[in-house]
């Protein structure tokens, strides 16, 4: 492709444990400031894990109607506030959504509804089939988020909603990307998100052993590459970003705040929930990542990790690294956003893109603020002190999720 039909970011709306917006999600990264509490939305006393990354103060109102906050779940509130954040107001939208046939949105949920299938499986067994929810149906459709999505914004291309694990919103990033460099779309409103902060999940998941258990130190408690950590702690959040051609950008007088230069996706084909411990499904998407790019490891300067905080998958990322950026690897710094907002699952990989973003735009480099004791299993160039002022030409951002998922975005300068 030509500059001219680069695919850039021209706006992002983020929803996450820093609280609401892009400029919320900065200031924590510059505070050093962790967005993981003791849960106190639900009963969590008797749990061994009572502790979450929580979006709080979220006014609904302001976002969507009394009929949209009615007709869908928790997931796709948070996405639909991460859309207003992106889009802005209705004439900013428009102006955005020109030719509405030539713009899409894939928009990606995990865990639609989670919240409203536990409440109505316990009123149909307490009460009885008549006390059922009728807005239960639409409250756990998958693609809620997008269609609403669409709906909103008179958006008349191809919606699409994935699927991918804790891949799904970097994936969606990724589609969209393709979508317009194909030539299909020149636009797509596209990110995800997710609300796994349920009493069902926190047990289910507490029971697997994959969280941790920190709950007398919530801000240290998401520690990844760390040699102590002991699992990871699970959070909602959403983000949303604005994709367009670079010509079609310029041509309305909007400003990239920076380029999506490559995407990789990859199957490990190994193990339901685990990943390669050699890291070589990773690998291979951010070497994917880099072709597409057309730019080479030593263009890297900031790696956004997926880094869960488990024992497992930090190892295999750490070994992906290593394998991809070889002797570079030690002039790259590598951060997490999980060690400060936890991990939201289908909105985890929109919250890495963010960091990525961040770093090639305003040198600011998020950091893994909890890493304190290095894993000799992991030895990649870590930092837990945030850093500003920092030249980025490109950064990397990457997710993988149980299914055997792997993707990477490049993101570049604009």
């Amino acid at each position: 492709m030509s500059a001219a039909n680069d695919v850039v970011i021209t706006s992002i709306g983020m929803v996450s444990p820093a609280g609401i917006g892009v400029d919320a999600y900065r200031q924590a990264v510059l505070d050093g400031r962790s967005g993981i509490v003791p849960i106190t939305e639900f009963k969590a006393d008797d749990l061994p894990v009572r502790i979450a990354g929580m979006v709080r103060n979220l006014d609904m109102t302001r976002y969507a109607s009394p009929d949209e906050i009615r007709q869908t779940g928790r997931a796709a509130h948070l996405v639909m506030a991460a859309a207003q954040e992106c889009m802005g107001g209705a004439e900013a939208a428009a102006a955005r959504v020109q030719d509405a046939s030539r713009v899409g949105v894939v928009m990606g949920v995990c865990t639609s509804g989670q919240e409203v299938l536990a409440q109505e499986l316990d009123a149909l067994r307490t009460t009885g089939v008549s006390a059922l929810n009728p807005a239960a149906v639409p409250q756990l459709m998958d693609n809620g988020a997008a269609a609403l999505t669409a709906l909103r914004y008179g958006v008349h291309g191809p919606v699409l909603c994935l699927a991918t694990a804790c891949a799904t919103s970097m994936d969606c990033l990724g589609i969209a990307y393709d979508l317009i460099r194909s030539g299909r779309v020149d636009a797509c409103i596209a990110g995800g998100g997710d609300a796994a902060v349920t009493r069902f999940a926190i047990c289910a998941f507490g029971n697997a052993r994959a969280l941790s258990r920190n709950n007398d130190n919530p801000a240290m408690a998401s520690r990844p590459f760390d040699k102590d950590r002991d699992g990871f702690v699970m959070a909602e959040a959403a983000g949303v970003f604005f994709l367009e051609r670079r010509d079609r950008a310029l041509k309305r007088g909007a400003t990239p705040l920076a380029r999506l230069a490559g995407y990789g996706t990859t199957n490990d084909a190994h193990h339901l929930t685990s990943p390669r411990p050699d890291g070589s499904g990773l690998a291979s998407a951010m070497q994917l990542a880099l072709k597409y790019a057309g730019v080479g490891p030593t263009d890297v300067g900031y790696i956004s990790a997926h880094a869960t905080s488990t024992e497992q998958g930090d190892v295999a990322e750490a070994a992906a690294i290593r394998s991809v950026f070889g002797s570079h690897t030690d002039n790259l710094r590598v951060g997490a956003t999980k060690s400060l907002f936890g991990h939201s699952i289908g909105g985890a990989g929109a919250i890495s893109s963010l960091a990525a973003v961040l770093a090639v735009r305003e040198g600011i480099l998020t950091p893994v603020i909890s890493w304190r004791t290095p894993d000799p299993d992991c030895v990649i160039p870590v930092f837990n002190q945030t850093l500003t002022g920092q030249q980025v030409r490109y950064a990397m951002a990457n997710a993988a999720g149980f299914g055997g998922q792997n993707s990477t975005l490049v993101i570049g300068a604009a």
